[in-house]
């Protein structure tokens, strides 16, 4: 084996794709494989079919190895920066595709808030962390505006939704973010209380998770 055949690299473009179909992911599409889908143009419709919501965060480089194919290391992936929230963009697959500012805001911050009770599950063992990830809020686009329409005329409104998560495990070494990809242990579907208002200065929707005896 050569040192050229170790050191041949290439580029990759890096998504972060927030999805019902997988739940959260990193999509790494090479060079070859972008342009024999039509290039970003063609990628970005794919994503924009499978997901909630997407982003672009940048390209890392590959190494090629003959015997394992093209490599990165994950030290590539944590050095890409964290998107602005303006460069997120709305999936089809969002309920609130093609609606207002009002109804992307409120499924936004539904799922964030959920995500945030999940986020307080987590188990530590060592390095090792189990942790849960919010993969499907079932919300259609007619429950979302009849919440939104509520909303506007009530200020507070409330619902149960029905929710699936992904529970997984990484290693706390790990320096990119985590997701369920390769690690899943299960996967569990119930039904969580939320009430949805107006924040303090009426331009925010502030949501919270009620307690599960009120489903």
């Amino acid at each position: 084996m050569s040192e050229s055949e170790l050191s041949r690299s290439s580029d990759a473009i890096v998504y972060f794709v927030l999805s019902p179909l997988e739940g959260p992911a990193y999509r790494i599409c090479q060079d070859e494989e972008l342009q024999a889908m039509g290039g970003v143009h063609a990628l970005e419709r794919l994503l924009e079919s499978q997901s909630y919501w997407f982003v672009n965060l940048g390209q890392i480089g590959l190494k090629h190895d003959p015997y394992f194919g093209d490599t990165f290391q994950d030290s590539d992936l944590a050095q890409l920066p964290d998107p602005p929230e303006e460069a997120w963009q709305t999936g089809r697959l969002n309920p609130a595709f093609g609606k207002s500012e009002i109804e992307k805001r409120a499924f936004r911050e539904v799922f964030q808030a959920i995500q945030r009770v999940l986020d307080t599950w987590k188990t530590y063992e060592d390095t090792t962390v189990e942790a849960y990830a919010l993969k499907e809020l079932k919300i259609s686009p007619q429950q979302l505006v009849s919440l939104t329409t509520g909303l506007r005329a009530l200020k507070r409104v409330h619902d149960v939704l029905e929710v699936t998560t992904v529970k997984f495990w990484y290693d706390s070494q790990w320096l990119s973010k985590p997701v369920p990809t390769d690690v899943v242990l299960a996967e569990y579907s119930f039904k969580i209380p939320v009430q949805l208002r107006w924040a303090a200065d009426h331009q925010l929707i502030s949501v919270e998770i009620l307690p599960a005896a009120l489903c």
